[in-house]
């Protein structure tokens, strides 16, 4: 078990360092997901799924965003991860998005553990200070999810509304 040594890592810190992260790798993604499209765009997801799995289980414990946040992740008991669960860790993270609440247990109980983190026995914790221009960069990408959020909340509701009011008739 963890000691009282340890700060978990707060949502928002996690959320900007993802954001961080995400830039980092669109256009390497993309890139490959356009040259392996054949098989269903699936080079995306190796070059992210190495991407996290590479730097989170290495000495480090960080993604790139992480590391900008000045947070790791590391085993429940302490320990570094390696890269086995890294990778079950990443792969988890699609149950965190599919449940539509496993990334926002955080907020729920007290070791700030999203669903992934549950699954894969790991914690997120404070290492360092964030940097001044990552918590600029993350607040500003985290801005932009969100008025892209409720513009496709929008669009949606538009849709919805014209397709019954064109079946009324």
């Amino acid at each position: 078990m963890l000691s009282d040594k340890y700060i978990y890592a707060p949502f928002w810190k996690r959320w900007f360092a993802m954001s961080i992260d995400g830039l980092i790798m669109f256009i390497p993604g993309f890139i490959l997901s356009l040259i392996t499209s054949f098989i269903f765009g699936i080079g995306g997801w190796i070059v992210n799924w190495l991407y996290f799995a590479l730097q989170e289980g290495s000495a480090d414990r960080a993604t790139l965003g992480k590391k900008a946040m000045g947070i790791a992740v590391i085993q429940t008991n302490g320990e570094s991860i390696e890269f086995g669960r890294a990778t079950g860790r990443f792969f988890a993270k699609i149950l965190s998005a599919l449940s539509l609440v496993g990334y926002f247990l955080p907020f729920f109980n007290p070791k700030n553990k999203a669903l992934h983190d549950m699954i894969a026995d790991t914690v997120v914790i404070r290492v360092a200070p964030a940097q001044g221009w990552a918590i600029l960069l993350g607040g500003f990408l985290v801005g932009i999810e969100i008025v892209a959020l409720i513009a496709g909340l929008i669009a949606l509701s538009v849709l919805i509304t014209a397709i019954f009011a064109s079946s009324s008739y």
